[in-house]
């Protein structure tokens, strides 16, 4: 009986051209378990390297957080290309640095118009009644809250509230009524056909 240490040391037998047919490498396929499991060890493995890297990079832990997460994210979407590289940590930091730089320019645009413009004027707490509507619209499917916004709040007529989304004016007009109605109900109000209600 050999040890393990010895057989691992001992010359193997070249494989029969069967077997080496068998036991290539497989080219990796998009949407097969290997592909995601891959993702997953990358993720694992260099998360917390490549965080450290964009930490350096801009000094500010949570940003670096962001900037790295939203790198996987566009890796796990461009995967099926990714898994084929050589080194698919380097695609990853590269989109985060390119991210992080993004952030910085974001930043230093924002500091610009601060200086330039002042702060932004105090918003005043909401109020109660403002609570509620904001409870009822998230209530409102999104469809519905959509052209309630882009007319009471942007102020738009009908028609521009049509174009936004390329929707015939029958169908705003339908929608308005109903989350109007939906709205009113949820506040007890009866006062149907009020145009501004």
């Amino acid at each position: 009986m050999t040890s393990p240490g010895l057989a691992a040391a001992q010359p193997q037998e070249a494989p029969s051209a069967r077997q080496t047919d068998n036991h290539r490498a497989r080219p990796v396929v998009p949407g097969r378990d290997l592909t995601a499991a891959r993702l997953r060890r990358l993720l694992r493995g260099v998360l917390p390297r490549v965080v450290g890297q964009v930490f350096a990079l801009l000094g500010d832990l949570h940003e670096a957080e962001d900037v790295t997460q939203d790198a996987f994210a566009k890796a796990s979407f461009h995967w099926s290309r990714i898994a084929a590289y050589d080194q698919p940590e380097a695609w990853v930091r590269r989109v985060a640095f390119n991210e992080a730089y993004n952030s910085t320019r974001r930043a230093r645009r924002w500091l610009v118009a601060l200086a330039r413009h002042g702060p932004p004027a105090d918003v005043p707490a909401a109020s109660a009644d403002h609570l509620d509507l904001h409870r009822a619209l998230r209530r409102l499917s999104p469809r519905h809250r959509e052209v309630l916004v882009l007319h009471y709040v942007a102020e738009l007529s009908v028609e521009e509230v049509a174009r936004q989304p390329r929707l015939p004016v029958g169908t705003v007009k339908s929608r308005l009524s109903r989350a109007r109605h939906a709205l009113a109900g949820q506040f007890g109000d009866e006062r149907e056909g009020v145009p501004n209600a």
